[in-house]
């Protein structure tokens, strides 16, 4: 049976590849594993509405409409099979615009030399999408199909034609010439496994050949910095090359609900048909399933560690990317300077609606070794005089270690509103953290939306000291902004309680500023 894209099984009408394609997976490739294993497979309604959607084409050029897609579907649901079959298809299929038919429907051809990757960070990742390839490439669907299907990748016999898989570990080259990429499991490609470089070069890749990629994900954890949180932030961004398909089960208050847990799972779970909700409830009860884990997997639903400093939505959600600092602003500064492992950072809370604002971020490029760079001090000094000579600066608190001298300069320079804060302090930072919490939730912080400062609020986790929290580091990332930020936070609220913002005239009252050292 032929689909035609004039009836889709789903609302909206627009020309698609997707039925050629559908129909090449349901005619030639077989059920992987399972009930079924080896009979001819069938997709489901949901699974055709997303296979049709990421192949819409514009209905005057015939050019694909999205660059990329992602399918964002719990554990279970079959999101590695399903893009393995729309993989297949893209090696030996109808997926080449080649015109319209007499009905007006798009018709598609075989790409005359398509080279196909599927794409994970490690290789055990590959073979979420890899194996079932493997078999659902039956003997007779090969011969039929005229593949020669290796272990580690497949040719066609009798034209160009290549598909394998990749990983971060042995990446594809620069300017390999890609038609389609499969992104498997994205939410695992962070910063630290080398997934974004990974995802970059692959994008590249397909679009020197003007193909396409496809992303699977569960929903990915926020603040992470993943592959799979950039492309739901493209998709937020309302990004018009960019299609963005998930399920979510509704919120379950209480997962311990069952008949609301079970509603919920129905829903995440769509078409799904295989998968015992029952089972999968049961996991999410399980006492060793971490409740935001069952949420994310299992209910598709985004959450943030438990462990976060901030909760990243909560810090969206209180962004304003519209505000400026302007010269004459009544602010206060956080500094945290390092010698070139981590970033230096100079951050201002403006006191009139306390909105904060990134001076200056001075960090270490990626791929140059610690031992090749230094932070540049001239120009962290000029930045600090600059502050300084534009705006009207209350406090100025300054994380000391490896700064000493030049915090000194500071003080001889600008008087005593410059002073040391000892973040090595449990008693002093746990004391800025409150205040910086209490601000937030009662959504009296702001902040103008700078990336740098999202991503170092997001790489911060809590560390418990002294029945209160402090930042520490997740991972490799940096935090240095945050620690700027609480400290602009911080010098604020001393400054307030000092009665040093109390008039437009700024006459800094501190008895003792290097008491901050104890």
């Amino acid at each position: 049976m032929t689909r035609q894209w004039r009836k889709p099984a789903y609302a909206g009408e627009y020309p698609t590849l997707g039925w050629g394609i559908v129909d090449f997976i349901e005619n030639y490739l077989r059920v992987p594993a399972g009930d079924g294993t080896g009979q001819p497979l069938k997709l489901t309604d949901e699974q055709v509405r997303f296979i049709c959607a990421a192949h819409r084409i514009h209905p005057v050029s015939g050019k694909w409409f999205y660059r990329r897609s992602v399918l964002r579907r719990p554990k279970g649901w079959g999101k590695s099979p399903v893009v393995g079959a729309v993989a297949l298809a893209h090696l030996a299929g109808p997926v080449v615009f080649d015109g319209w038919d007499a009905h007006g429907d798009p018709v598609g051809k075989q790409h005359p030399s398509p080279w196909v990757q599927v794409a994970a960070t490690a290789e055990d990742q590959t073979d979420n999408t890899w194996a079932p390839v493997m078999s659902m490439t039956a003997e007779s669907s090969a011969d039929q199909l005229g593949l020669d299907v290796g272990l580690t990748r497949i040719f066609l016999k009798n034209r160009p034609g290549r598909m394998e898989p990749v990983t971060a570990k042995a990446p594809s080259k620069e300017g390999t010439p890609v038609t389609f990429c499969v992104m498997d499991e994205t939410h695992l490609w962070t910063p630290s496994n080398g997934g974004q470089k990974l995802a970059a070069t692959l994008r590249r890749n397909v679009g020197k050949t003007a193909g396409i990629t496809i992303e699977t994900t569960n929903a990915h954890r926020p603040g992470e910095g993943s592959v799979a949180e950039a492309s739901w932030e493209a998709a937020q961004r309302a990004t018009a090359d960019v299609y963005y398909d998930s399920l979510e089960g509704p919120q379950v208050d209480d997962l311990e609900d069952r008949p609301a847990l079970l509603q919920s799972l129905q829903v995440a779970y769509g078409s799904a048909s295989w998968v015992d909700l029952e089972r999968i409830a049961a996991e999410c009860t399980d006492p060793a399933t971490d409740p935001s884990d069952a949420r994310r997997f299992y209910l598709n639903q985004l959450c943030a560690w438990e462990e976060d400093a901030v909760e990243v939505a909560l810090w969206d959600a209180v962004a304003d990317p519209t505000a400026t600092l302007t010269a004459g602003d009544r602010i206060t500064l956080g500094f945290d300077g390092s010698e070139g492992g981590d970033s230096t950072a100079l951050v201002a809370l403006r006191h009139d609606d306390k909105c904060l604002f990134v001076l200056g971020c001075w960090e270490r490029p990626d791929g140059v070794k610690r031992a090749d760079w230094d932070v540049p001090r001239l120009e962290v000094r000029s930045a600090v005089a600059e502050t300084f000579e534009k705006y009207r600066v209350a406090r100025m608190y300054c994380d000391p270690p490896f700064w000493q001298s030049d915090i000194d300069e500071w003080r001889a320079m600008f008087g005593d509103m410059v002073c040391r804060w000892a973040t090595y302090s449990d008693a002093k930072i746990t004391e800025a953290t409150a205040r910086f919490d209490t601000l937030l939730r009662a959504g009296e912080l702001r902040h103008d939306g700078d990336r740098r400062l999202r991503a170092h609020v997001a790489a911060a986790r809590r560390q418990q000291c002294r029945n209160a929290w402090r930042p520490a580091k997740k991972d490799a990332r940096k935090i240095d902004l945050l620690i700027g930020a609480l400290g602009a936070v911080h010098a604020h609220g001393d400054a307030v309680a000092a009665g040093d913002l109390s008039g437009d005239v700024l006459a800094p009252s501190i008895v003792d500023p290097w008491s901050l050292d104890a």
